[in-house]
């Protein structure tokens, strides 16, 4: 995500809101020319406490599922 010149931050009145209109504008059609920054938003995978977290929770929430498992891990 490319964020604009925060020009309201830096002139006061109608003019600095006309222009951080346009710089985000601006931003929004040409981001690798005339964006101030870039925002990356990351979410971590997860790691083996979840997923056996989350494992274990699945086996109590639905026992039927967990039957269904074990029935499978005795199958040759």
């Amino acid at each position: 995500m490319a964020t604009s010149v925060p020009f309201q931050s830096v002139v006061d009145g109608h003019i600095g809101k006309v222009l951080g209109s346009i710089s985000r504008l601006l931003a929004r059609l040409w981001p690798s020319m005339l964006a101030l920054q870039f925002v990356v938003v990351c979410h971590p995978k997860p790691g083996v406490r979840q997923l056996i977290h989350w494992s274990e929770r699945d086996r109590i929430v639905s026992p039927i599922l967990g039957q269904v498992l074990d029935r499978q891990d005795m199958t040759p």
